[in-house]
């Protein structure tokens, strides 16, 4: 009799972490089904249909309705956008050569500077590669402090932006073209622009 007794509650203990197993299996393919309906739920939404989304550089479709409503031609505002998303990626170039002049030529100039003014300090003289970074760093610093704190602020809607400055200066008086713009991003003045942007067009 007590052997049954036994029998029974351990076959009943059995049964009972058979089905707290299979509760657990199901409850964990619940949530699994759970998290790929969520995932699915998610993806749709993150996912623009073709007259939503931003595809090739494109205004969405509310953006080109709001545009045309401000009395503005959409698909004029996209190639403004585009031209000047192609003239902003020059300029990052053009700030690239900046950086590299001032950082060959800033330790220079201030060599060159510490031995004009500072009484006992006579540092080795430049040769003539050296003695031009110099003075390319010493005329171009201002400039390069203006341009950084408007580039550094405004990309990559600079050449947006630039415009508007140049004309406050022109309307002011207080500054002119040649106190913003620096001279490695003049291409009339600096050839080098031109020439590396020609070189990434040839890899791409």
């Amino acid at each position: 009799m007590a052997c049954a007794k036994a029998r029974v509650v351990k076959g009943g203990y059995g049964s009972l972490r058979s089905g707290d197993h299979e509760a657990r299996t199901l409850s964990s393919r619940g949530a699994g089904t759970l998290r790929d309906e969520r995932g699915a739920r998610t993806r749709r939404r993150a996912a623009p249909t073709g007259s939503e989304g931003n595809q090739g550089g494109r205004l969405p479709s509310w953006a080109r309705e709001a545009v045309s409503r401000g009395g503005k031609d959409p698909d004029e505002v996209e190639r403004t956008l585009a031209r000047a998303k192609e003239e902003s990626d020059a300029m990052s170039v053009g700030m690239g050569i900046l950086m590299r002049d001032m950082r060959r030529g800033l330790p220079l100039a201030a060599m060159e500077l510490a031995g004009e003014k500072i009484p006992f300090v006579d540092p080795p003289p430049l040769d003539a590669l050296e003695a031009r970074r110099a003075s390319v760093a010493r005329r171009d610093l201002r400039t390069f402090l203006a341009f950084s704190f408007i580039f550094l602020n405004t990309i990559p809607w600079t050449p947006l932006v630039l415009p508007v400055v140049l004309k406050v200066g022109d309307v002011t008086g207080l500054f002119g073209r040649e106190s913003v713009i620096p001279t490695q991003l003049d291409r009339k003045k600096d050839k080098r622009l031109d020439v590396l942007l020609s070189r990434r067009r040839k890899n791409e």
